[in-house]
Parts: C-alpha cells; structure tokens; sequence
C-alpha cells in the first residue's frame, strides 16, 4: 500500500519533469515526429524510473547503544527460563492515515479506468452498428451516431450524412493516424493520466501529444498534394462540437488556430532533431530524484528489534533463540532470511541454526521492504566438559583430591560448555565409576546421578583412596546421547 502511493507520486514528478523540460527546452524546437517521439520516451520513463532499486541512504547508526531507549522500540527481555518477553510500547498508527488516502487515490482510479473501458465499448458498439466498407488497410465504419470523423488503430468512423464533402482528404487524415499507430500513444497517455490524475501535468502533456498526432496528419495529408487552403477551410466547415470518445484520434479538433500555424511555419532545422538527447539528462535527473526519494524512505524505516537471548553471537550445531519485532507492523507483515543457515519461526519468536562459521547477516522485511540487517558472528561451541559441581557455589571440580562429603552432596556428575556466553542444556545420562585398591577393582553404572549402591561405595572409601569416572555419555538439545572423551580422576582426602 505504501510502495504503490510511493510510485505513484514518483511517477507523478517524473511526468512534470517531462512537461517542464519540453515547455522550457523543446516546444516548437523541434521537428513534430521528434517531438512525439520525445512525448512517447518520456511517459515511459515515467512509469518505469520509480521502479528503480537505486537508492542515495544518509549514513546512521547501525545499532543502538545498551544504554539508550528507541522511542516506540520493542522490549526484549530474558526472563529465568531463558526464553525471550517481548513488550512493545503504544506507537502512533500512522498506517490508518494512509490506508485513507490509498483508499481515495485507489477509488478515483477505478473511476478512471471504467471510463477507459467505457469507451472501448463504446467504439465497438458504434462498429457493430455501422456499414462496413473496407478500403485497403483501412476499415471505414460508416456511423450516424457521432458527427466528426475519428479513428482507432485501422478503424475509421465517419458519419456520410454530416460529412457531404471532403471524405477523401477527411480518410486520408485518419489513414494517417493509423499508420503512425496513433492509437497506442493515446491508449498510454489515458493509462498515464489514470494513474496520476491528480497531477495536472500530465492533461497538459496528453493534450500536446494529441496536438502533436494532428500537426502529423495535417503534415501527412499536404505532403500528398492537398491544397494548404482547401483544406483549411474543411477544417472550419467541422468546428462544430460534438460528442467525442477522448482515446481515438479526430478530425476535428479545438486548438484549430496551433494547426493553422503549424502549417505556415517553415520546418525546423534537420538537425534540431538531435535535442531529443536533452532526454538523457531529464532521465538522470528523474533517477537521481528517486534514488534520494528510495534513500529517505530507507532511513525513515519503522524501528526494528533483533535480539538474540544472550550475546552477539550464534552458535554452530544448537538451536538459537532470537526475538524479532517492527514497530507498527503485525507479525504477519514481517519476513525474515539469514544469508548462512536457516532461521524458522513465526509471531516474532525465530530460531537460528548456522551452517558454518563467520558472518550470519539477518534481513527483516516488513510489507515485502527490507527495514534491517543485521549481522552476527556463527562459530563453533566450545568442548564440553564434565566435572563435579559443588552445592551452593557451583565450582566445577574436574579431578584430584576431594572429600567424600563435597562428593556425596554433588549428587553425581554434570557436563557443561564453558564459554560464559550461553548455556547448553548439556545432561549426562550414564557414566561408569570405578574403585581400584590393592584387593579388588569395583566398577558400577548409573544413569547420571549417583545410584545408591555407588553412594555406598563412596561412603565406604578411605584417605587416599582413588574414583575413577569414565565411559561418560551426555545428550544435547537434540536429545541424542554423545561418548565424553574426558574423564575423571578423584582421591579421597
């Protein structure tokens, strides 16, 4: 909705640089066949330069500090179990303000283009209703339902009850417009005006070029040996207004005094032709002013929340919880996609898996626009270790002398990733403790904690007797248990 009024306008501007540039450059400087050309080139133009992706961005800041609050950002909070709060405080809902005004602009275009259909119905019912009479190319539909003559592509509507003399200078007028394809000029500057009709250039430029198509067939049809008077005064004989249908080319038309000139006005220079190219720098100038335009419209983005639970970081072979919000959005307007891995989730809540180490970059979309990237840093987890964590200080004691009390109130063995930055779920689901003395060997298995009969043994130990724990399996997020390369060496103090 926003990209559309955004064309829209650019397309508007464009269209007046065009009409601008011809009325202070080009009128009644050039040869008339240059200037429809230049009419043609630059209507197109004006429909395809706001499509360009090009975009001039100010430089801002990447990030927001720690310390500072975005107004109407997101709240991202981590709570105990680790997953992430979102609270988005109340933003002003500008998107009804211009939902209002899409919704007037779109209503006025569809007025505009049933009027565009209405009138090709109307010409084919005018055609069905008329004797037909074909004349080389041409079709002659001999109508009585308007009274000047006019033409569409090949189709030639001419009313034999009004029009008693001059029916061959009056078809081979409008064989002319056919055969410079007239038609499809008017249909794209209907197409045009219907998009911008708020723009009051563009009926100024719609109306030159149709002036433009008649200096062509009055030019046309003195070329072939019509006398410049008779002919002038055929065109008088038909001033009359009639009902006319705005997309085909007439006969008749009002601005009879600019064509009555244009026949006496000695032919600009051959090479005045050549001030077509003043096109090439009004096209820069319109792709620079959209550029800017694309630029602006990037830096005035909504704001944009992408936190990861803990650190700047994602990590290789788990799962990576991130939170993702844009002000005024609905989580269903947003689309997200990482450029290494893949990112799934939905309602603003994603998980990140990596597929190799270094840069993973995030762009966030809201309505089908990039609003942010963000870049973080993949790499592999650190080992994880195994260890006794001792009660209430959660100090990891991996081996050497240690009580039998610290032991026994440990529980049994944990594994952890030791990197201060995240937490990994790591749990050990079975290890084998074994007692060697100078008598016997004892080894028993449990599945994690300590079992009773392992408490026993424990308890029955003496000073400088030694535990050995090996055969360690501990299971990740995924659930799948993994072999421990690491063991543990204790002697009783």
């Amino acid at each position: 909705m926003q990209a559309i009024l955004i064309y829209v306008l650019l397309s508007a501007g464009c269209t007046s640089v065009v009409w601008l540039v011809y009325k202070a450059l080009l009128e009644n400087r050039m040869p008339v066949k240059t200037l429809r050309w230049y009419f043609l080139i630059g209507m197109m133009v004006a429909m395809l330069a706001p499509l360009s992706p090009w975009a001039i961005r100010q430089a801002v800041a990447e990030d927001t500090p720690d310390n500072t609050t975005v107004k109407n950002a997101p709240v991202i909070r981590t709570n105990d179990s680790g997953y992430i709060a979102t609270q988005t405080t109340t933003a002003i809902d500008w998107k009804k303000g211009i939902s209002g005004v899409f919704y007037i602009y779109l209503s006025v275009l569809i007025i505009f283009i049933i009027g565009i259909v209405r009138e090709l119905v109307m010409i084919f019912a005018c055609y069905k209703r008329a004797t037909k009479e074909k004349r080389g190319r041409l079709c002659i539909a001999w109508n009585k339902q308007y009274k000047d003559s006019f033409s569409f592509f090949y189709l030639v509507f001419v009313n034999k009850e009004y029009l008693q003399e001059g029916q061959d200078n009056i078809l081979l007028h409008e064989k002319i417009h056919a055969e410079q394809y007239h038609s499809i000029d008017r249909l794209l500057a209907q197409l045009l005006t219907a998009i911008v009709w708020f723009n009051p250039f563009m009926y100024m430029l719609r109306n030159e070029l149709q002036l433009v198509h008649e200096y062509l067939a009055d030019e046309g049809v003195l070329n072939n040996g019509i006398d410049k008077v008779q002919y002038q005064q055929l065109l008088l004989d038909h001033i009359i207004e009639s009902k006319r249908i705005a997309i085909t080319s007439t006969f008749k038309h009002s601005l009879i005094k600019k064509r009555f000139l244009m026949m006496s006005t000695k032919k600009a220079a051959p090479a005045s032709r050549y001030r077509i190219l003043l096109m090439a720098p009004a096209t820069a100038l319109m792709l620079l002013g959209v550029a800017f335009v694309n630029g602006q419209t990037v830096s005035e983005t909504p704001n944009v929340a992408v936190a990861l639970t803990k650190a700047n970081m994602v990590y290789i072979g788990i799962e990576n919880p991130v939170n993702i919000a844009v002000a005024g959005y609905k989580s269903n307007e947003i689309a997200v996609a990482i450029d290494n891995g893949t990112i799934t989730g939905d309602n603003g809540q994603y998980v990140i898996k990596p597929a190799k180490p270094g840069k993973a970059v995030i762009t966030v979309k809201a309505a089908g626009k990039v609003v942010k990237e963000t870049t973080f840093t993949a790499k592999f987890l650190s080992d994880p270790e195994v260890a006794v964590a001792t009660p209430g200080t959660g100090r990891l004691i991996k081996g050497g002398r240690i009580s039998k009390e610290t032991l026994l109130s440990a529980g049994g063995i944990v594994c952890v990733v030791e990197n201060g930055e995240v937490d990994i779920p790591l749990k050990v689901v079975s290890f084998t403790m074994s007692v060697i003395t100078n008598e016997y060997e004892q080894s028993m298995t449990s599945n994690g904690r300590f079992s009773p009969e392992q408490i026993k043994l424990i308890q029955s130990l003496g000073k400088d007797q030694r535990i050995i724990i090996d055969e360690i399996a501990a299971a990740g997020p995924d659930g799948r248990a993994r072999k421990m390369p690491a063991s543990l060496v204790f002697t009783i103090q």
